[in-house]
């Protein structure tokens, strides 16, 4: 029996043994008896196999499944980290470029000759911007400008503090620009009796007739009267009018110009040129009102510096009770007499308070401390 037993079991090992020496292709499941390859995975294949076998575009190994991108087979491996680029949809084998948006591009289509002006990339198709190519990319997702709805390429204009709207240099350039915000109007604008053009936006927002004017005058005169001490005593009149009548009683006046105050005699009149927004009539208002205060308390020699130096003064100090603290920006950065006038009175206030404006002004730019240049 013991003999029996031993001869067993080294039937056994022998068996083993010749099972251990034995190398199977992973591919036909047969027993390799010639040559085969090994790769780093531990995949083994036989020589017919690799030779008939796909292989990985991407790592080259021989694949029993695989998936197909940009137009080549690809082991399940590498799937996931296969690249295709962006422009001609191949994979991409080699180095490659990535642009905004994740966008991959090949060695091959880096060397398109022409680039998106705005992120570099190089062009299969383009949209033409006023001269200049931009990628389909840039021109859906770039910032637009108001006017024309091109997308924005380099430098662009923001007019009446609003954020919101961009208005590229070609419509700035290009376009008339609205007579109340400033900015280009483009195809849509309204032209107004008095020959000038209003904006889209801009038009809704004006007044147009007398009687909803006149509210803003009460609230403009109960401010000078109540925090400046400043009435007025002789009866002015208030008219609304266009461009043309504001040239016809100043002829000297600037084109821009959006107010008036005209006096004949004992005849005072305020003109506010019609069709401008809350912003623009609390501006004009008191600079106007502040003239023919002047016209009452004030010497026939002002200089135009000290002039419309005070009445923007009341017209700054008004905005600020109203809180319209951009129209008041826009004052102080004027460098024309308004401007320098301006700062000229606001150096005054900062040094007497208000009282001390108001005596430089009723003394004939000759107050205490101050010499009329």
């Amino acid at each position: 029996m013991r003999s029996l037993f031993f001869f067993l079991l080294l039937v056994v090992l022998l068996c083993v043994t010749a099972n251990a020496d034995e190398v199977k292709c992973h591919f036909c499941g047969e027993s390799i008896t010639g040559d085969y390859y090994v790769f780093e995975s531990g995949l083994t294949v036989c020589k017919e196999c690799y030779q008939t076998s796909p292989k990985c575009a991407l790592c080259s190994v021989p694949m029993k499944e695989f998936r197909t991108v940009g137009g080549k087979k690809v082991c399940l491996q590498c799937y996931d980290k296969a690249v295709v680029c962006d422009l001609c949809g191949e994979l991409i084998l080699g180095e490659y470029k990535i642009f905004s948006g994740d966008r991959k591009v090949c060695s091959n289509c880096l060397r398109r000759p022409h680039k998106c002006v705005s992120c570099g990339i190089p062009l299969k198709g383009y949209h033409d911007v006023y001269g200049q190519k931009v990628c389909g990319d840039c021109y859906q997702k770039g910032d637009k400008c108001y006017t024309c709805g091109e997308p924005i390429l380099g430098e662009y204009l923001i007019y009446d503090n609003d954020q919101s709207k961009r208005y590229c240099l070609h419509c700035v350039q290009v376009y008339h620009h609205c007579e109340v915000c400033g900015a280009p109007v483009g195809q849509d604008s309204v032209l107004l009796d008095d020959g000038r053009i209003i904006c889209k936006d801009c038009l809704p927002k004006g007044y147009y007739k007398l009687e909803d004017v006149l509210p803003f005058k009460e609230t403009v005169l109960k401010f000078m009267g109540e925090d400046l001490g400043m009435k007025v005593k002789h009866r002015v009149k208030y008219l609304l009018v266009g461009k043309d009548r504001l040239k016809e009683e100043n002829k000297h006046g600037s084109e821009d110009q959006s107010g008036l105050f005209v006096r004949r005699n004992d005849d005072f009149k305020v003109l506010i040129l019609y069709g401008l927004r809350q912003g623009e009539i609390f501006q004009v208002l008191p600079h106007e009102i502040a003239h023919a205060w002047q016209a009452e308390n004030c010497g026939f020699d002002l200089e135009a510096i000290d002039l419309e130096g005070f009445a923007e003064w009341v017209s700054y100090k008004f905005l600020d009770h109203v809180k319209f603290e951009y129209k008041q920006k826009v004052m102080l950065k004027r460098e024309d007499v308004y401007g320098k006038g301006l700062r000229k009175m606001l150096d005054i206030e900062k040094r007497g308070g208000p009282e001390a404006v108001f005596s430089y002004m009723t003394t004939a730019g000759k107050g205490p401390g101050e010499k009329k240049k």
